[in-house]
């Protein structure tokens, strides 16, 4: 699920203070208009990654040694990443299947694919995928689907779930693939894999360090009401009126949704997007 959000450019580029939007007049996002961009395509510059050992990932890496050749990957030389993934090939399925232990696997995955390689990656903002397969492993394919796909499956999920990362289905059989059996492995990983807002590709977070979840002194961290204000006005719920509270937390309404404007009354002047035009330092509100 892809959610194109129109008005992030706009939002990031404020500045940071509090707030639940109130009820005080309909947001129309068509007061935005002069201010919000066309949505740009989703563009995907991944690097499938065989790691320092022909694609079998059997050893832990050291860390120090596995950035000083992978630096490139996480920054290009101006601090920002070159790629916005990276796939690490490959797990075993029948390994998977099986959740064997051996000197390059452990509980079915390779020893090297690490919580520590996945947050290498994912602290500078690269997703992480692990690929099942490949041309190797087409054998052992096969024979997982014809033991158990659906326990295969619930196996990957759980893997993805534990390590925070996608999973790519490298199938290669072009003669007798089981293609009943890999749906059946399909199926068992969705039903397994809850995705959060984030997972599915409908919430974002915002300035985490200075908007913490559960603070009793700044419950609404540093969140400028206006960024509140546009993110509601494009269905988007605000995380500081949770309960807890989790200021850095925007997510989308399929269907316009109130905002939880319970607590408005105690934040100030209420800033709705009819207000943002022209924008003044005199309407930030600090929390």
């Amino acid at each position: 699920m892809v959610i194109r959000f129109r008005c992030l450019a706009l939002a990031a580029a404020c500045l940071v203070g509090l707030g639940c939007a109130g009820d005080d007049g309909a947001p129309d996002p068509a007061d935005l208009s002069e201010l919000v961009q066309a949505p740009a395509p989703v563009q995907v510059y991944g690097s499938w990654h065989c790691g320092n050992d022909f694609c079998t990932w059997g050893t832990v890496r050291d860390m120090a040694n596995f950035d000083a050749m992978n630096h490139w990957l996480i920054d290009r030389g101006n601090g920002s990443p070159s790629v916005n993934l990276v796939v690490l090939s490959f797990v075993n399925p029948l390994r998977l299947l099986n959740h064997t232990t051996d000197t390059a696997t452990l509980n079915g995955v390779p020893r090297g694919m690490t919580a520590a390689i996945v947050n290498y990656f994912a602290s500078h903002g690269v997703r992480v995928m692990l690929s099942i397969g490949g041309i190797t492993y087409v054998d052992d394919w096969n024979t997982a689907l014809d033991s158990d796909g659906a326990q295969l499956g619930r196996n990957a999920a759980a893997l993805a779930t534990q390590l925070g990362v996608g999973i790519e289905i490298d199938y290669e059989e072009n003669t007798n693939p089981r293609l009943t059996a890999l749906q059946d492995f399909i199926n068992a990983y969705r039903a397994a894999r809850t995705l959060s807002q984030h997972g599915l590709g409908a919430a974002i977070d915002f300035n985490v360090p200075e908007n913490q979840p559960g603070s009793s002194t700044r419950p609404f961290g540093s969140m400028d009401p206006r960024i509140v204000a546009i993110f509601e006005a494009f269905h988007f719920r605000f995380g500081g009126c949770f309960n807890p509270r989790d200021p850095m937390h925007f997510e989308y309404c399929e269907t316009p949704c109130a905002p939880a404007s319970a607590n408005a009354g105690t934040l100030g002047r209420v800033i709705t997007p009819r207000m943002l035009l022209p924008l003044r330092a005199t309407d930030r509100v600090l929390a």
